[in-house]
């Protein structure tokens, strides 16, 4: 597979050695940053007073890399539940059903991608609004990074994550259904982007 064009600026301030972990797991997450860009966050993770980074950005159009893959990032802590957060008990099933051996290890072994997010009611930063969008350009160019992470890493597709699968925190929320949403279009469209992940890799297999 052909690699999609990728910014490298490494640079990322929090990080650390994975402690003899390879990465098994790729966490997907959005910034929580109403309409920023790929490059924006990018500078935001290596200012010296971050208290978060990951590995890669994506926008609707560039693709930038803050750390590399040997590194941990800070952007799942250690993977366990969090109670602080309503959606945990999904979590706990995740964990019990699809890691019921405690292989996933959070930032030790995963790799930490950022979905730039777009919204349009800017006053307001509530996580259960649900105008909290991704543009369909950047599913796509996410897709093409992490099914090429897959394919060279030999990553099957079921240890394509969620921060919210991990944790429980709704992120990334325009891919996760919360209590009091309308309806699941959102976990549907997270099924869709792992979907198209996977073609993408029995396209280049």
């Amino acid at each position: 597979m052909i690699p999609p064009k990728i910014i490298e600026r490494y640079g990322a301030t929090c990080q650390r050695k994975r402690g003899g972990y390879a990465p098994k797991f790729i966490v997907v997450h959005y910034t929580g940053v109403a309409n920023t860009s790929a490059e924006a966050t990018a500078r935001g993770f290596s200012r010296k007073n971050a208290k978060t980074s990951a590995h890669y950005v994506v926008d609707d159009h560039e693709i930038y890399m803050c750390a590399d893959e040997s590194v941990a990032t800070w952007h799942v802590g250690d993977g366990k539940p969090d109670t602080r957060y309503a959606g945990c008990r999904h979590a706990e099933q995740w964990h019990a059903t699809i890691d019921p051996d405690g292989k996933f290890r959070g930032n030790c072994n995963s790799i930490g991608i950022e979905l730039c997010v777009r919204k349009e009611n800017t006053s307001s930063r509530s996580v259960s609004d649900l105008d909290w969008t991704f543009p369909q350009a950047e599913l796509e160019l996410a897709a093409q990074l992490i099914a090429w992470i897959c394919l060279r890493r030999r990553i099957s597709t079921r240890r394509v994550l969620r921060h919210y699968d991990a944790t429980g925190k709704p992120c990334p929320r325009p891919l996760v259904t919360m209590p009091g949403d309308p309806d699941d279009s959102r976990d549907e469209l997270w099924c869709a982007f792992k979907r198209r992940i996977q073609e993408i890799i029995d396209a280049n297999t």
